[in-house]
């Protein structure tokens, strides 16, 4: 492989997950400092940002796009919370649970379906 471009200034602690839209013209990235950020792979632009958690430095572990959903990807919390986050007109809608007592380190999506796994535990969501 060799580097295409690069996507700057979204994290500035560190990158911890990345996940490709099921179009794969976006993608999305969570940080070690808690921002989840969208990615124009066209332009290679940042589209928009938000934090995850209201509290700094919650870092965001894991993310994944919902099957045939250009617009919404579920983002794994190390606080033990998952959060749905939604794209309307370049802006983030984040809507978020408490799911788990350990960080959110794993997620799939399937069918209606949403899968968490936390250290040894495992939820299933629907």
């Amino acid at each position: 492989y060799r580097e295409s471009f690069r996507l700057e200034n979204g994290h500035p602690s560190g990158v911890a997950c990345l996940s490709f839209s099921p179009d794969r013209r976006l993608l999305a990235s969570g940080g070690i400092e808690g921002n989840i950020c969208v990615w124009d792979l066209k332009t290679q632009k940042l589209l928009t940002s938000s934090t995850a958690n209201s509290k700094s430095g919650v870092s965001v572990l894991s993310c994944v796009w919902k099957k045939d959903r250009n617009d919404s990807f579920i983002c794994g919390i190390q606080d033990g919370s998952i959060a749905e986050v939604t794209l309307t007109s370049s802006k983030i809608s984040i809507i978020g649970i408490r799911a788990h007592d350990y960080p959110v380190e794993k997620l799939v999506v399937d069918e209606g379906r949403v899968v968490s796994g936390a250290q040894k535990q495992v939820r299933v969501w629907r």
